[in-house]
């Protein structure tokens, strides 16, 4: 993957293979040239080695030419005392440029089509431990005991938070009972959301709002990775830890988090901002939010 990018750039050609780097367009002679070919043309090359070092000037075995017509499409370069051999690249688009590992890694890395959900997951304000468990979710990575149970047998599927209905993503984060319990609770918290009847719709729905530095979606934006990682906390407690809170403190936890981001935020003063402010009990002052 590398190869096909790196071009070297001939100064005195110390630092650098005639045969095996790629110096020319057509790439490395030894993809043409046999090393029975050399070996053949040997006495010619020895003849005319001194000249060539004395002249600074590249010379090819008689008959090479028009054996190898390649040879004559590219410009043969000169032998630069004292100038040093480079490396240079190839970016995508054919253009050759000074090497740097950013270039490289834009050109090598793979460029998976974007997501609609990235800003969702993603963005300035988020709380990255929360962010980090819904990017899971969303694609259905974590393990629940169905994903489990494909490597594990296991009989026992049953949600740990509501005990009806089988443990998957889609009846854990929205379904389940318990989970249920707290969507209902939080979407009063909600800016311009509807009934959506799945974490997908929700999803879909703010990845569509347009604005992401509007106050109101920043707040749906961190409701939501906050539910995922808290339902997902509590699941982990229930079964590890065998302890069990009810949805109203869970409810509260994720306010009071979401609360403290909003605290920490320098905003600018609108009627959204206000508005937002009064829902969670707070006002603006001198660009943020403080007790009200």
């Amino acid at each position: 993957m590398v190869k096909q990018h790196v071009r070297y750039k001939i100064g005195d050609g110390r630092s650098i293979s005639i045969w095996y780097d790629i110096w020319c367009p057509e790439g490395p002679l030894s993809k043409f040239i046999s090393k029975r070919v050399l070996y053949d043309a040997r006495m010619d090359v020895d003849a005319s080695l001194s000249s060539m070092i004395q002249e600074g000037r590249w010379m090819w075995p008689d008959g090479w030419e028009e054996r190898f017509n390649f040879l004559e499409r590219f410009y043969v370069p000169n032998l630069q005392n004292g100038v040093k051999d480079e490396i240079t690249w190839i970016t995508k688009e054919k253009q050759l440029v000074a090497f740097s590992t950013a270039q490289a890694w834009k050109d090598i890395r793979i460029n998976w089509p974007k997501v609609v959900w990235r800003d969702v997951i993603w963005f300035k304000q988020c709380d990255p431990r929360h962010a980090f468990i819904l990017w899971i979710a969303i694609q259905e990575k974590l393990m629940t005991l169905d994903r489990i149970a494909k490597w594990k047998h296991s009989d026992n599927l049953q949600c740990g938070l509501c005990k009806d209905g089988k443990e998957c993503h889609d009846h854990l984060f929205f379904n389940c009972k318990y989970a249920a319990k707290i969507w209902t609770s939080l979407r009063s918290c909600f800016w311009r959301m509807k009934e959506e009847k799945s974490l997908k719709e929700i999803i879909q729905l703010n990845a569509g709002f347009r604005g992401k530095n509007n106050i109101g979606i920043v707040v749906n934006k961190l409701l939501i990775a906050a539910a995922v990682y808290y339902i997902w906390q509590e699941r982990n407690c229930i079964i590890f830890q065998m302890k069990e809170r009810s949805e109203e403190v869970v409810c509260s936890l994720m306010k009071d988090s979401i609360r403290n981001k909003l605290l920490s935020l320098r905003i600018r003063k609108t009627k959204i901002v206000i508005n937002v402010g009064e829902q969670w009990n707070l006002r603006w002052v001198n660009f943020s939010y403080v007790a009200a």
